[in-house]
């Protein structure tokens, strides 16, 4: 049976969320607590064990100057011995028809693996969102560039603002945003920006031990973007990073898809060059 969840059913998505993806504990207190609604989620019931789940968060599309309704698809599950019973088929089709009655316009999601490319297209999911992952000498400034950690409410409206004034973007909700940014603080990643009065530039950073990850840079014009480039060598100490943002010419990576539910308000014309922001990939 195919149904949104009630409280009882929480711990037992929970369960088969630590079972099937390996989350720490930090991050499913954080998630469940901030950011898990049963109006947001579809389980499947036999009996009275959970076969599958998924998560379907709000966000938005951000286009000619306008905001379109849209679901994040995520945390798509099945249960080990639940496997190959076409409960995902099941489920992923009452989530998009749910989706459509509630006059969602576009569903979103990133496949973890490549083969769920495949997967995904037999629902009408179509490879969209692209990004350029490249490694970058981070340049070396006598400038003292004063690097720190926005508040949230602060970094996400510089964030609005930037994708939805650039190009078609996908906006997670405040909820979605801020959930993101205290697991990267939980991981050792950090959230920075430069700027004074008014963010200039801004980034997700990743830490781990031997290298720095930056993930959707994000700034008003290159020398601001240089600036944050050069804080954060000042600060790690690292002079060679990877980064991951947006295409801007030609990709080396498709990483989402994206299934059109109403094609009277959208066609795949408007999505060409858009963007779906890594950090929504917590």
């Amino acid at each position: 049976m195919i149904l949104y969840p009630k409280v009882e059913h929480t711990a037992l998505i929970r369960g088969l969320w630590k079972q099937v993806f390996e989350d720490s504990d930090a991050y499913l207190d954080l998630y469940f607590s901030k950011l898990y609604a049963a109006e947001h989620s579809l389980i499947i019931m036999e009996d009275s064990n959970l076969c599958a789940s998924l998560q379907m968060l709000p966000c938005s599309l951000s286009i000619k100057g306008k905001f379109i309704s849209a679901a994040y698809i995520f945390a798509v599950m099945t249960a080990p011995n639940s496997r190959r019973k076409g409960y995902m088929t099941s489920l992923m089709e009452s989530a998009l028809k749910e989706l459509k009655n509630k006059n969602v316009t576009l569903a979103v999601l990133i496949p973890q693996e490549e083969y769920l490319f495949g997967v995904y297209a037999k629902y009408g999911f179509k490879a969209v969102f692209e990004l350029n992952e490249c490694e970058l000498l981070l340049p070396d400034s006598s400038d003292n560039i004063l690097v720190f950690t926005p508040a949230i409410e602060v970094a996400y409206e510089f964030y609005v603002s930037y994708y939805s004034l650039h190009f078609p973007s996908i906006i997670p909700s405040r909820n979605h945003f801020e959930t993101v940014c205290l697991n990267l603080k939980q991981e050792g990643g950090l959230l920075l920006a430069i700027g004074d009065i008014d963010i200039k530039a801004l980034c997700f950073l990743v830490t781990p031990p031997e290298s720095v990850t930056i993930i959707d840079i994000l700034a008003i014009d290159e020398n601001a973007e240089m600036n944050l480039l050069s804080g954060i060598r000042k600060m790690t100490g690292f002079e060679m990073a990877v980064c991951k943002k947006r295409a801007i010419l030609d990709s080396n990576k498709v990483f989402g898809m994206a299934c059109i539910l109403d094609e009277k308000e959208l066609g795949w014309n408007d999505l060409d060059g858009a963007y779906m922001s890594l950090m929504m990939n917590d």
